[in-house]
């Protein structure tokens, strides 16, 4: 018998409401989620954890911290992120190059759709 693994996405957001929408939608979708985090010193951790196949990141976090750190752990580690913002995409692209990104508000399909690629 074969077990199939659930895929596991990183959800880095700081806005309760906002991580919690971000969770239901990728449950709706089969798919685990490891934390949210919404600080950047947990995110960092976290983008280094074993098992995560992608990620979901909110480029302001709490205190004024941007969650560029924990992307570039993710990017030398080959995982694939995208941003779920509602800063500008220039901003994002300065530092992370051309990303996926989903500005907010969001519906439930396009985060899925986000963790489908």
């Amino acid at each position: 018998m074969v077990i199939e693994r659930q895929p596991c996405v990183l959800v880095v957001e700081d806005e309760f409401l906002t991580a919690l929408l971000v969770e239901e939608a990728l449950a709706e979708a089969g798919i685990r989620v490891l934390g949210p985090a919404a600080k950047l010193d947990q995110a960092v951790e976290l983008a280094g954890a074993d098992g995560v196949d992608a990620a979901l990141l909110d480029v302001e976090l709490a205190g004024g911290d941007e969650v560029f750190p924990a992307a570039e752990v993710l990017a030398e580690r080959n995982i694939p992120f995208a941003f779920v913002s509602s800063c500008p995409r220039d901003r994002v692209e300065d530092r992370c190059g051309a990303r996926p990104m989903l500005s907010k508000p969001f519906r439930d399909r396009e985060v899925q759709a986000l963790t489908a690629k």
